[in-house]
């Protein structure tokens, strides 16, 4: 029972993640103002980890750590509107210009990211490139090895 329970937790879960990863900033503004302040954090704090990573990989990150810095502040304003919002009553109109700004950072912060990633793919290939051609170079040793080991074992 547990297991089962625990089982449909964690596919509930991976297609809330497939959703995030497809949806549009606009999309991801919209619903509770709780399930937005996640959303919004999620995408700040993806920008910050993959700048992070590129730049400790001394990828060429330019000034993305201080717009991660900004993006962090605005996303803090923005929380506490959206908290605000939330105790409005429920029949009460919503301020469609806080959504919208949601959505220019989450989408501020996918650009963030996806520069980073860029910059740290790119960073890394020399090392990738590297590490595939010793590895090659190993196998043909092995491979030779294991030939001359062969050749010098009584036939059977």
């Amino acid at each position: 029972m547990t297991r089962g329970l625990l089982a449909g937790v964690a596919v509930l879960a991976a297609g809330r993640e497939r959703y995030a990863a497809r949806a549009t900033p606009e999309e991801l503004s919209r619903g509770t103002a709780a399930r937005v302040r996640r959303r919004m954090w999620s995408a700040v704090e993806d920008a910050e980890i993959a700048v992070a990573h590129a730049s400790s990989h001394d990828a060429p990150v330019a000034d993305l750590p201080s717009v991660c810095r900004r993006l962090h502040a605005v996303a803090d304003d923005l929380d506490h509107l959206l908290r605000l919002e939330r105790r409005l009553p429920r029949d009460t109109a919503r301020p469609e210009s806080v959504r919208r700004q949601v959505a220019e950072v989450i989408g501020a912060a996918r650009d963030v990211q996806a520069a980073a990633l860029q910059a740290g793919g790119e960073a890394a290939q020399p090392r990738v490139r590297d590490l595939a051609l010793q590895a090659r170079d190993e196998v043909e040793l092995v491979s030779a090895a294991l030939s001359r080991l062969r050749s010098l074992s009584p036939p059977r």
